[in-house]
C-alpha cells in the first residue's frame, strides 16, 4: 500500500468506526425517508479518529491534505465518498447504497 492509499484507508476506518456506533440508525432513518445519498458531518468522526500517521494527529488536518490534492479526492471519490464543504463545515457525502455496503463490510 503506498502513502496515498495508506491516507485513504485511515480515513475510511475512521467512517466504519464512527459506522459501527450510528450506523444502525442511520439505515433506520433513511429507511424511513427514503433518502438515496446523506450527508455525514465530519466532526461527528473525531472521537473515532486514530492518528495512524504522525504527521496527522488531527483528522481535520488529514481532512485538509485530502482536499488539498486531486489525486486523494479522485481515490476518495472511486470508492463513491465526496468530502464537501457547506457553511464552513466538512460533510462526508455518499450514497446510501455505499454507507449501508461500508457498514456490512465492517461486519464481515
Amino acid at each position: 500500500m503506498n502513502y496515498e492509499e495508506e491516507l485513504i484507508e485511515i480515513f475510511m476506518k475512521t467512517l466504519r468506526r464512527y459506522l459501527e456506533k450510528h450506523g444502525e440508525k442511520i439505515a433506520s432513518m433513511t429507511k424511513a425517508t427514503g433518502q438515496k445519498r446523506i450527508k455525514i458531518a465530519l466532526r461527528g468522526l473525531f472521537w473515532f479518529y486514530e492518528a495512524d500517521i504522525p504527521e496527522y494527529p488531527k483528522l481535520t488536518m488529514l481532512i485538509e491534505e485530502i482536499l488539498r490534492k486531486p489525486k486523494l479526492l479522485k481515490m476518495l471519490e472511486q470508492k463513491g465518498f465526496k468530502i464537501i464543504t457547506y457553511e464552513n463545515e466538512y460533510y462526508i457525502e455518499a450514497s446510501v447504497e455505499k454507507v449501508l455496503g461500508l457498514m456490512s463490510k465492517e461486519k464481515e
